[in-house]
């Protein structure tokens, strides 16, 4: 007597074939969505750095007496305002500061006290703030 195949399964084998390919593909979808993640950080960081800065400036020129500090530092971004707590602004963990720098909005008029630039290297990009003379502006550039 002879059994018969039914034909209602898949094999092992195609089973395997089908999870290979599903396995290949997520592998090469998945790196370039953590790329895509990672630019995402980053601009969505400098659209609320410069929502800190222009707080800074405008608190500067609300001040009779004590400028407002900004402290670039390693990880982090400190304000230092005379009559608040510190805002603390941390930098996205794929972004590292070139050299760490302070600078401070000159109260009454908001003006910076030096003009410099500050530089970020980012997994995506590179990234340099640059503080103009005189009335405080500053504009972001992507390299």
């Amino acid at each position: 007597m002879f059994m018969k195949n039914s034909a209602n399964g898949f094999t092992l084998a195609e089973m395997l074939l089908v999870l290979a390919i599903f396995l290949l593909l997520i592998n090469c979808s998945v790196p370039p969505a953590f790329h895509s993640l990672r630019k995402i950080e980053e601009k969505q960081f400098f659209q609320i750095l410069k929502a800190d800065i222009y707080l800074a400036q405008s608190e500067a020129l609300l001040q009779q007496n004590e400028p407002v500090e900004l402290r670039f530092k390693r990880d982090q971004l400190i304000i230092q305002r005379s009559d608040k707590p510190d805002l603390i602004e941390k930098y996205p963990n794929s972004m590292h500061i070139e050299k760490e720098k302070n600078f401070k909005f000159l109260p009454k008029t908001g003006h910076i006290n030096r003009f410099q630039t500050v530089k970020w290297h980012g997994e995506a990009q590179n990234y340099q703030l640059k503080f103009q003379i005189g009335k405080g502006r500053f504009n972001i550039e992507e390299n």
